[in-house]
């Protein structure tokens, strides 16, 4: 039901095209960013919104893509979208070996929003080469950009925080920025993570000079470390890959950390790689026994997205590569680690869409728990935007519910109750919209009846999980 086959390739430019990130709006439109490149000119951030059924939108831009054109080169890699239905893409604009970090908003209709640093884009300037890599929103509208800068002697973890104008937060590090030197070689901040308590954690890489590190920077909300995180807000993994280009991140509604990439590099074959490490900052040795896990499909595999369902499975979605050509790779997992043999019989699907190589560098769910993944497709000299569709991960949410659970009413215009059908102690209600963001959570509970509240929130559907140490269930909610 997706542009047919389940496909939508799309040539744009004449040197090559890249989705790097992808949303699905509460309306079911999917917007992905990421950049396009034309002969004699400079790589350009593109924006494109497609209809459910996986054609463009051409109420977007008029033609379904938005572009920011300049002399240099102005690269989305990381997107997300504002409860106002405002579009905020951050990346970096410059040049090869001289950049900076950008952020752009733009209004839904797909042009840029002038009320935003006066034209829609704002560069900030830390070191000589600066590079963000990933975005996030806080719950009072201030957006922080994650990545690295380049100083004289190496490279370092990098943040800034702007209010909601466009100009840099004071309030946050010094005028706005933090930068973070984890040692004497090049650090490389790659995802960032926002946590409940509004703190955030940043994953990257620390290169030890033979080997990388896995890096787990965990701030304040004031940009300073959290020294309740291994005691100075720096962890260290050791790893034997040489090198991981790719690295994501994601947090579980328990606060638990997940971070994944490849074991192994460019010098050598490696696998899906996910670790995971609690609260505290320590591996969960409750995740496969020492908090890593490793996943061979048989070639070399990269992860680029790691997901959590209603129902807490983890989804790695990256790529493998077999001497012949690059393709799809998504496995899943249940929460102790385990592959998912419910999933594809062996817990791992490769997907082969065409001769060419597909690397999928984003992916997200709807709101019917389907996935899109976006990224590029290359045969030869030519590279475009790839998005694909995959049927639904949870056909039923509760096959054998414990407990009957009543939300009403429901669809809902913002108050609703939980009804349960007996008393309840030590529970959590979290309450997720249709990409996994958490928007509602409540902890330490007792009783058998709950007023929550989604008012603030946009109209869409919501997943309400229920859970203490004996029950897990979940429920969807409308919000009209």
């Amino acid at each position: 039901t997706f542009d047919t086959d389940g496909v939508n390739s799309l040539p744009l430019g004449d040197a090559g095209a890249c989705g790097r990130s992808v949303i699905v709006q509460n309306d079911g439109k999917i917007l992905i960013a990421g950049h396009s490149h034309h002969l004699g000119s400079a790589n350009d951030l593109t924006l494109l919104r497609y209809l459910s059924d996986g054609t463009l939108d051409p109420t977007f831009s008029g033609d379904g893509i938005a572009h920011i054109v300049g002399v240099e080169d102005e690269i989305g890699l990381d997107l997300e979208i504002q409860s106002d239905g405002k579009i905020v893409v951050g990346g970096y604009s410059g040049s090869l070996g001289y950049s900076h970090f950008m952020i752009a908003r733009f209004n839904s209709d797909g042009t840029l929003d002038n009320s935003f640093g006066g034209d829609g884009i704002v560069t900030t300037a830390i070191g000589t080469n600066d590079i963000a890599r990933s975005l996030i929103i806080q719950t009072d509208g201030k957006y922080v950009l994650a990545g690295s800068t380049d100083t004289l002697a190496d490279s370092d973890f990098a943040l800034v925080r702007y209010n909601t104008d466009g100009s840099l937060d004071n309030t946050f590090g010094i005028n706005g920025i933090v930068q973070t030197d984890l040692g004497s070689a090049e650090d490389v901040g790659k995802a960032i993570v926002l946590q409940s308590d509004g703190k955030f954690a940043v994953a990257g890489v620390k290169s030890n000079g033979t080997y990388i590190d896995f890096a787990v920077v965990r701030y304040n909300s004031d940009g300073t470390l959290d020294n309740s995180f291994d005691s100075d807000g720096i962890v260290l993994t050791p790893t034997t890959s040489d090198w991981s280009d790719n690295l994501t991140a994601s947090i579980q509604p328990d606060g638990k950390i997940l971070v994944g990439g490849n074991s192994g590099g460019w010098m050598y074959f490696g696998d899906f790689i996910i670790m995971r490490y609690n609260t505290n900052g320590s591996l969960d040795n409750t995740f496969d026994s020492d908090g890593i896990v490793t996943t061979d499909f048989g070639g070399n595999e990269v992860i680029y997205t790691l997901l959590i369902q209603p129902d807490n499975k983890i989804v790695a979605v990256g790529s493998t590569y077999l001497f012949t050509s690059v393709d799809f790779a998504v496995a899943r997992y249940h929460t102790n680690g385990s592959l998912d043999n419910t999933f594809s019989a062996d817990g791992k699907l490769a997907t082969d869409i065409s001769t060419a190589n597909e690397v999928p560098t984003g992916a997200v769910f709807q709101a019917d728990s389907k996935l899109v993944v976006s990224g590029y497709m290359q045969g030869g000299s030519n590279q475009d935007f790839v998005v694909a569709r995959y049927g639904s991960f949870i056909l039923n949410l509760n096959e054998e519910p414990r407990i009957e659970m009543v939300s009403s009413p429901n669809p809902t215009t913002g108050l609703f109750n939980l009804q349960l059908a007996e008393n309840m102690v030590n529970i959590s209600i979290v309450v997720t919209d249709g990409s996994g963001k958490i928007v509602l959570e409540k902890n330490d509970l007792c009783g058998d009846s709950f007023i929550l509240d989604l008012s603030n929130e946009p109209s869409g559907i919501y997943f309400l999980e229920i859970r203490n140490e004996d029950l897990h269930q979940s429920v969807k909610i409308v919000k009209e």
